[in-house]
């Protein structure tokens, strides 16, 4: 959640240019593979806030 806070408030300073800016602004270690595990649970309805799915 943490992550998720972070990545949102970086997002507004200034937009991501590549996954290793993410990685470096935000801390995330392999952000492809969390980033896809969170559209995998936004999906499947695992998640209660929806950064990527729409719904």
């Amino acid at each position: 959640k943490t992550y998720m806070k972070t990545m949102l408030e970086e997002r507004e300073k200034q937009q991501f240019e590549s996954y290793l800016d993410l990685q470096d602004r935000v801390g995330f270690k392999d952000p492809v593979k969390h980033i896809s595990e969170r559209i995998i649970d936004e999906i499947s309805g695992q998640s209660r806030m929806n950064l990527f799915v729409k719904r």
